[in-house]
């Protein structure tokens, strides 16, 4: 029996109307899978990076740096956050899970593993915002892949958590917009990253400040974020200058610390039996401008930046690779001795990748990494020969983003140069036929 052409209309409009439909709901299926899919790529490395420290963590006892950590979460009270003689915002993130789950000193460690993860992802946002979302995947990967890196997240003490500090007051830089939101955050985070590691000041603060200063931020908001940054770290300083006569005692302690390492035995200094009697603080207070300035010439101080620098590097290059089963090669002037070994020559290839990234990036725009990362280095560079190279660890994630930024510069140039061949001899092809 035939229809109308008028019914064969309606039904053909029908089946155009439900394949639309039917097209429609297989976009927004794909999309959506997409979606779950480039989500769960997003956050695979935080999760290898828990899986790579779980596998570190040991069930030996904290060392006592760490120790004193466990004793200050464990006993925290408005003391402890006042005038400790310690920053007091990691005993206090460790004191809140004690109060479930009881004084376990496994709770520093899983702490530590958790801010090992959030590197990890702080350094994929920073990375993607100059990069691109893949190559900060690939950077995840890279610094979740770093038995070093997890092995000093299980220690238990707060190494790891200034580097991911640091890596989002860059990206909070980075993403600065106008308005009162991004100077008060800047604000908090500079004050939150002090009551971690003091010594981060010397990163953050350089940092803001330009950014404040190049992104031309009003008085008024940059006066707020300053008052935000005071009202968290100035009752801690009032607190140790009540009790210990100088307002940042929690930090001029590691200059005592430091002095007595390096002039032990001399004339006027601690000998070795009193260090070992009386402890490693023992002695004189110290600053550390009156440290490195005045117990040093200025030759001395330039000559141990400089070298101290190197060896930061170095350092970190060497245990990203290595994990320490290779000792850091020496500072001495680049030669072709340095192809030696792998242990030489690849943390020298990786500090030269990274220099030139940061220079990378500091001509693109993504200056606050850049200045980071080398404020990351200076940090500690005239003690550097004295130091655990933990204390340089925050350089270890800008010098891995550097090294991308400085790998995808030179590809991208080598795909623009095989493109300009290609179009050339193309080119000379068509002229010769015509």
């Amino acid at each position: 029996m035939s229809t109308s052409p008028a019914v064969d209309r309606v039904s053909a409009g029908d089946r155009s109307v439900g394949g639309a439909r039917t097209r429609a709901l297989a976009a927004r299926g794909a999309a959506l899978f997409a979606a779950r899919r480039d989500a769960v790529i997003w956050f695979l490395p935080a999760v290898y990076a828990l899986w790579v420290g779980q596998r570190r963590k040991t069930a030996e006892p904290l060392g006592p740096d760490a120790n004193g950590y466990f004793e200050l979460s464990a006993g925290f009270d408005a003391g402890t956050w006042f005038h400790g003689v310690r920053e007091p915002l990691w005993p206090a993130m460790n004191a809140i899970p004690m109060l479930v789950f009881g004084e376990n000193p496994d709770i520093l460690r899983y702490m530590g593993l958790l801010t090992f993860a959030g590197l990890v992802l702080a350094a994929q946002y920073l990375t993607r915002e100059m990069l691109g979302r893949w190559v900060a995947v690939a950077v995840g990967f890279v610094l979740a892949s770093s038995d070093w890196l997890a092995a000093q997240s299980t220690l238990g003490l707060r190494e790891v958590l200034a580097a991911l500090m640091a890596l989002v007051v860059c990206l909070a830089a980075i993403r600065l917009r106008p308005g009162w939101q991004g100077p008060l955050l800047l604000g908090l985070l500079v004050g939150a990253a002090a009551l971690i590691r003091w010594d981060t000041l010397i990163m953050t603060l350089p940092v803001v400040a330009l950014t404040f200063y190049l992104r031309r931020v009003g008085w008024r908001q940059v006066a707020a974020a300053t008052g935000v940054l005071v009202v968290l770290v100035v009752p801690f300083c009032i607190g140790n200058a009540v009790v210990y006569g100088d307002p940042v005692y929690h930090s001029n302690i590691h200059a005592v610390f430091f002095r007595n390492i390096e002039f032990v035995g001399q004339s006027g200094y601690p000998t070795k039996q009193d260090l070992v009697e009386r402890g490693s603080y023992t002695g004189g207070s110290e600053t550390w401008p009156h440290y490195i300035f005045a117990r040093h010439s200025l030759g001395w101080v330039a000559d141990h930046t400089t070298r101290g620098s190197a060896r930061t590097i170095l350092q970190n290059g060497s245990l990203l690779l290595f994990n320490g089963t290779a000792e850091s090669p020496a500072v001495q002037t680049p030669t072709l001795t340095l192809l030696g070994s792998n242990a030489t020559l690849l943390p020298w290839l990786l500090a030269l990748l990274s220099l030139a990234g940061a220079l990378v990036l500091l001509v693109r725009g993504a200056w606050p990494v850049s200045v980071m990362f080398v404020l990351a280095v200076l940090q500690h560079a005239p003690i550097a020969h004295l130091m655990d190279p933990r204390l340089g660890l925050t350089a270890a994630p800008f010098m891995v983003i550097a090294v991308a930024a400085c790998v995808v510069a030179l590809w991208s140039r080598l795909l623009g140069a095989v493109a300009a061949t290609v179009g050339d001899r193309a080119a000379k092809r068509h002229s010769g036929l015509v």
